[in-house]
């Protein structure tokens, strides 16, 4: 079974009314039915009112089934206005016959929920060089051509559509289903529309890529073609976006895109560009050597990821093998160093360390170099002649008197070289002994004389009230015989009897002030108190506070005159 189906079939009328007046009816759909297959015609009335069906006329115009043609002459028409008086607004006419159903025996009944014109079991429509007309009393109303023979042959199983055609364009109407685009083929397995009679169809996709023109296939017929293809350098519009090879990326390894080739040529252009359908053609830049390199430039000009290759001397550049020069590299790439004929002829040498010296090459130039023990000036002692002078040592005043060691260990001796290079005052010391106080001698040998005695420093002896200060010296022996500590020189005045309460002063010089059990002025036991003065009340309280303030002032003179004859 195979149908011819339009998406538009059931499309509202467009903008001005669809059809025009005069074409009231279009045809949406037909169905091929082989056998026992169902096959019909579908006339729609897209309109707002009903249509009059009298005197409209489908003709079918075919060169035959299998040889046979549907009436002598080729032409089958049938007047529906004999049947169906009018069709109404949106409503579906189908024309056919359904044949019943062969397993059950049951009679056909309504198809898809809609009645059928049943024009017998006769009636079959044509395969090859098929066309179905609409004729109307004043002319004809809708048209569409179909072929499904290859070279008058009838089809066997799936069927190709070959031809289709909307209305003749000098009686096209204004609906959708007159553009040839909105009608597709399909077949009983509802590949790739599926027919409904009465009821919207599917959008047609011919070549199957899941997009037709409605939903933007620019070319249902090619498959590498939809809205979400890769735009190729094919001169096609493979993405459907109206322009033709924009963005097309040229594959790896189009062209060569090494050395000189890896960049835009100098007007920006890319080397590979796209040329419709020729593809991709490539254009290299000015420098381009396409055999092998004959420029030795530093570029790689044949694009193979070599520079200069077969041109390069053999230090790796163009042009002669650089000339040795005395600087210290191997310049003309021969695995040897300032190889250089002149050096032998350096003056270099001399007496001392200086023997040992050689010719070298500096940045400079040729120069000498000395050992490592030569010097400018002789300051080492080691037995060379360090500044190649002929002499050894002669600088250092080896065997010159010196003196070693300090105060009373000091003893006279020569320069002589130590073992670690350095020029020393050989003597023999006295050992140290220990520091005398009072000889004005360095006893110990450390440069300091009577250190650590304090001879002549201020310093004080007793506590309290008879605390007196004086000055440091030596101590004295009974014998006369030296002596190694020193003394504070100075008497301590005698302490008092008791201590006093409330003078806050250490009357009997034991480091203590006022302590428990000290002598309250005027009485004769022990009563420290808080109060310094004499007790409160009683009618002799002042007079014994005015004997206490008199005492205290004999006391503090007393003393004030032992302290001063002490000093």
């Amino acid at each position: 079974m195979i149908a011819f189906v339009s998406t538009a079939h059931a499309a509202a009328p467009a903008k001005g009314g669809c059809p025009m007046p005069a074409n009231s009816l279009v045809l949406s759909e037909l169905q091929v039915g082989i056998g026992a297959k169902p096959r019909w015609l579908e006339i729609l009335n897209p309109g707002d009112g009903a249509v009059s069906l009298s005197n409209v006329v489908v003709r079918v115009t075919a060169k035959g089934i299998g040889g046979a043609a549907p009436t002598e002459n080729g032409v089958l028409e049938f007047n529906l206005g004999d049947t169906v008086d009018a069709l109404p607004s949106g409503e579906v006419l189908l024309i056919g016959h359904l044949p019943p159903d062969p397993g059950g025996g049951k009679p056909p009944g309504p198809y898809f929920g809609l009645s059928m014109l049943d024009m017998g079991a006769s009636f079959v429509l044509p395969v090859c060089d098929v066309k179905l007309e609409i004729l109307s009393p004043t002319g004809p109303i809708d048209l569409f051509k179909y072929n499904l023979c290859t070279s008058g042959t009838p089809p066997s199983g799936d069927a190709v559509w070959q031809t289709a055609f909307s209305l003749d364009p000098a009686h096209a109407d204004i609906c959708d289903n007159d553009d040839v685009a909105t009608w597709c083929q399909t077949t009983a397995a509802g590949s790739p529309a599926k027919p409904t009679p009465g009821k919207p169809n599917d959008h047609c996709d011919l070549d199957g890529d899941g997009y037709t023109f409605a939903t933007g296939d620019c070319d249902d017929d090619n498959k590498q073609t939809s809205p979400i293809a890769l735009e190729a350098c094919n001169g096609v519009d493979d993405d459907c976006d109206g322009s033709t090879d924009e963005g097309a990326v040229a594959p790896v390894d189009t062209c060569l895109s090494l050395g000189i080739c890896a960049g835009p040529l100098l007007d920006g252009s890319p080397v590979a560009s796209c040329q419709g359908k020729a593809g991709f053609v490539c254009t290299y830049p000015y420098g381009y050597e396409s055999v092998s390199e004959t420029l030795c430039d530093g570029f790689d000009n044949d694009c193979d990821g070599e520079t200069d290759e077969g041109l390069q001397n053999a230090c790796g550049g163009c042009g002669p093998v650089p000339v040795e020069l005395c600087n210290g590299k191997d310049d003309d790439c021969d695995g040897e160093t300032d190889e250089l004929p002149d050096l032998s002829a350096q003056a270099c040498g001399g007496p001392g360390v200086c023997k040992t010296a050689h010719a070298i090459c500096t940045p400079e130039g040729p120069a000498c170099a000395l050992p490592e023990a030569h010097q400018a000036t002789e300051t080492r002692c080691d037995g060379l002649d360090n500044d190649c002078d002929g002499l050894t040592d002669e600088e250092l005043g080896l065997g010159q008197d010196c003196t070693a060691g300090q105060g009373q260990c000091a003893a006279a001796g020569v320069l002589a070289c130590a073992p670690d290079g350095a020029v020393r005052c050989v003597a023999v010391t006295a050992e140290p002994g220990a520091e005398v106080c009072g000889n004005n001698l360095d006893d110990d040998c450390d440069g300091e004389t009577d250190e650590e005695f304090g001879i002549g420093e201020q310093c004080s002896v007793g506590l309290g009230i008879c605390r007196v200060f004086g000055k440091r010296v030596c101590r004295a022996t009974d014998d006369g015989s030296p002596t190694t500590s020193s003394i504070c020189l100075a008497n301590p005045t005698p302490p008092e009897d008791v201590e006093w309460c409330g003078n806050d002063l250490d009357d009997d010089c034991d480091g203590f002030t006022d302590e428990p059990g000290c002598t309250r002025v005027g009485a004769a036991e022990p009563s420290c108190r808080a109060s310094t003065g004499p007790r409160s009340g009683g009618a002799d309280a002042g007079m014994w506070w005015l004997v206490g303030l008199l005492l205290a002032g004999l006391l503090s003179r007393r003393r004030y005159s032992k302290s001063s004859s002490s000093t």
